[in-house]
């Protein structure tokens, strides 16, 4: 997995890139409001680990994505390779 941002420093905008797996996805939904859903994304790499969280119009919004996409996405393999 590999996640790329961006940070202000010094009113300069610079990028950072880091790499890494995926290690957890904690789900978190509240019975009686549904739309309050959060998914976060745990990973860890080398030099940095983070949270990726989610909350539920953007789950949607990815979904919808990913499912209009679905006949490229599947040809796609996933590898994963020991070092």
């Amino acid at each position: 997995m590999k996640i790329r941002t961006k940070k202000l420093i010094n009113n300069k905008v610079i990028r950072v890139a880091s790499q890494g797996e995926l290690k957890e996805v904690f789900i978190e939904e509240d019975i009686m409001k549904k739309e309050s859903a959060k998914i976060q994304l745990c990973f860890k790499g080398d030099m940095q680990s983070g949270i990726i969280e989610l909350n539920s119009e953007e789950i949607d919004t990815l979904y919808k994505e990913l499912k209009s996409n679905k006949e490229m996405l599947q040809g796609v393999k996933v590898l994963k390779f020991e070092k």
